[in-house]
């Protein structure tokens, strides 16, 4: 392929649905997942099950968003990326790589303290 061919629709728009696929799991994976940390601490269930693992998708779905919208904007709506938009997507997708080592060790650390202090074998 040399350098002035483009990527057929497939692989743009196939690419592109992907990424959006991948993006959306990750959100309703993390949502899902607290959402049944929350309600079984605050209905006082006698088991809390916390699954660390999929609070690591909050951060992966923020740095998947980014790169969605990378993808969108210059590869869909073949516009130049400037150098702000290109600062805000490495930001962001910075920020989700921080999140998704940072977020699960906090909210795992908060919720042994809280579940402890409720009597709750951690």
């Amino acid at each position: 392929m040399d350098a002035q061919s483009s990527p057929t629709a497939l692989v743009k728009y196939g690419g592109f649905f992907l990424f959006i696929l991948l993006t959306g799991a990750c959100f309703v994976w993390f949502s899902l997942s607290a959402y049944d940390i929350v309600d079984s601490i605050s209905s006082k269930a006698h088991t809390v099950y916390f699954d660390k693992g999929s609070l690591y998708m909050f951060g992966a779905g923020i740095g998947l968003a980014s790169l969605t919208f990378a993808i969108f904007y210059e590869g869909i709506l073949r516009r130049k990326l400037t150098n702000k938009i290109t600062k805000g997507i490495t930001r962001s997708a910075l920020a989700g790589i921080s999140l998704m080592f940072i977020l699960p060790h906090a909210l795992h650390s908060l919720a042994s303290t809280y579940l402890e202090e409720e009597r709750y074998v951690f």
